[in-house]
């Protein structure tokens, strides 16, 4: 799995290019999570997978079951992209 030692970078930060058209002076990650995520699976890097998965994990209102296996089901591209 791509994703199983997410761990070992906890200084992953997901880039705010992602989010263009957002304020990030004043960005509620909270608030905003599923568009992050949304985006990340979109158009993010491991950094950005990374950074995800270690805010995620500071929060207990995912299935992370069903998280991991849509990850697993993920074909990497070239350029690094997922879809």
């Amino acid at each position: 799995m791509f994703f199983k030692d997410f761990k070992k970078h906890p200084e992953a930060t997901v880039r705010h290019t992602l989010l263009w058209e957002y304020n990030m002076e004043q960005f509620d990650w909270q608030n905003m999570r599923s568009i992050v995520v949304q985006r990340v699976i979109e158009r993010g890097r491991m950094q950005d997978f990374y950074a995800i998965l270690n805010l995620m994990m500071q929060t207990t209102k995912f299935n992370w079951k069903i998280i991991e296996k849509r990850l697993m089901e993920m074909q990497r591209k070239p350029d690094q992209l997922f879809s």
